[in-house]
């Protein structure tokens, strides 16, 4: 899900998340907070907990907070370095006014550096809102060079991610492509814990593409974006912000043994970044180590070119999941559905099955092109179209429709 920042605006909304009661005690400014790990086994289910706790509690204060995230039939050994724990919840501190972060376990130097360089540049990108926490590890080592395992795809059936798992699985870029083997779908991030049916219909969504490409899925459940069950709506860190980060957490606890990298699949393209924003390609090799390299991949692609790559692949056009509502699939009908339906008709894909409802020229009315980022993708996908020589009534009603917004944002401007 997009987050559209815009100045005083993009901090409103996170106050009003901030809003209820568990949460007042957060405007406390805390100095210290303590992080703890714990694994353990329970009916072939790796359950970890992380755990972060603080130094001033008060009665409504809602510490010690508590990460769970299991992976079920999974035999997930302990992580040996707590990298990952660390990158998932560094961003509570930094909101919350913390000023130090104690970690009970060992964390590499790689990840030390590269969480201060993190938390400096959302520091910068947002003043006054996240600030640098000092951190202390009971224990700093080194990691191997060695970069020799495979990769892990970070997947939710989306354009993006569907662009990136075809480009590398296939070796498209040859010796330059990460050698994914694996795939890890994370439920409690963009479908709800909540929504466990909905979550195992997206899972049955996207196999098939999984399977043809040789794919293995790995599924994890983590309440690492909404840890408060009293709660469960409210966002302890900012997930626009930290998405990459609790992503990149889950995939540091993996067998370190047998992966060497994860990869993200970009959102917006270099020469449209959206910042600040949790995933982007100045900040997500920031949540690597020695042991396990973030990547962020394919910020050199508007999403018109990513959807002609997942046209050539008609498995891929049957499983693609762009659907902001909690269905699973796709419903064809809201904001982002539409988008993806024209980058695809730039493309020359009309009505992919991977859409229930046949196109109609009215839809194009639901896009939120009074936002600068949607406008600016709206134009890319005119300029597509008509470089591919394509003349329709869609691109038509389109392109009138971003005329009228881009001079309305000139009269006021």
């Amino acid at each position: 899900m997009h987050h559209e920042r815009r100045g005083a605006r993009c901090r409103n909304r996170d106050v009003r998340l901030d809003s209820g009661a568990v949460l007042q005690a957060f405007r406390v400014r805390v100095t210290v907070f303590r992080l703890t790990f714990e694994h353990a086994v329970r009916d072939d289910t790796a359950v970890q907990t992380t755990t972060l706790d603080a130094d001033a509690q008060p009665a409504s204060f809602p510490v010690p907070l508590r990460i769970v995230t299991e992976f079920p039939r999974g035999r997930i050994p302990p992580p040996t370095v707590l990298d990952g724990p660390l990158f998932s919840t560094l961003m509570i501190p930094m909101r919350r006014g913390g000023t130090v972060l104690e970690v009970d376990g060992p964390v590499t130097a790689a990840a030390l550096r590269n969480a201060q360089a993190f938390q400096e540049a959302f520091a910068s990108m947002l003043p006054g809102y996240l600030g640098v926490v000092k951190i202390v590890p009971r224990e700093v080592v080194a990691g191997p060079s060695d970069r020799g395992g495979a990769a892990v795809v970070a997947f939710s059936g989306g354009l993006d991610s569907t662009f990136t798992l075809i480009r590398h699985a296939k070796k498209i870029l040859g010796d330059g492509s990460y050698p994914i083997t694996h795939a890890l779908m994370i439920h409690g991030l963009d479908i709800r814990r909540s929504k466990p049916g909905v979550f195992d219909k997206l899972r049955k969504h996207v196999a098939p593409l999984l399977d043809e490409l040789g794919v293995e899925l790995i599924i994890a459940r983590s309440n690492v974006r909404n840890p408060l069950p009293e709660a469960p709506k409210v966002q302890v860190q900012p997930y626009a912000y930290s998405q990459a980060a609790q992503i990149a957490g889950i995939l540091h606890v993996l067998p370190e043994d047998r992966f060497s990298y994860g990869v993200i699949g970009s959102t917006e393209p270099y020469h449209n970044l959206l910042m600040p924003w949790g995933s982007n390609p100045a900040t997500d090799y920031l949540l690597s180590n020695d042991r396990f390299s973030m990547a962020h991949d394919g910020a050199a692609f508007t999403r018109c070119e990513k959807a002609a790559l997942v046209a050539e692949h008609p498995t891929a056009l049957r499983t693609l999941r762009v659907c902001l509502r909690q269905v699973g699939g796709n419903c064809g009908l809201c904001e982002k559905c539409v988008r993806t339906r024209l980058n695809l008709m730039a493309v020359g894909v009309h009505n992919p099955p991977c859409f229930d409802q046949p196109f109609h020229d009215d839809m194009i009315d639901a896009i939120e092109l009074w936002r600068p980022r949607i406008l600016y993708e709206a134009k890319e996908t005119i300029a597509y179209a008509e470089a591919a020589g394509i003349s329709a009534p869609w691109l038509d009603r389109l392109r009138s429709r971003a005329a009228v917004l881009s001079r309305s944002k000139r009269s006021r401007g």
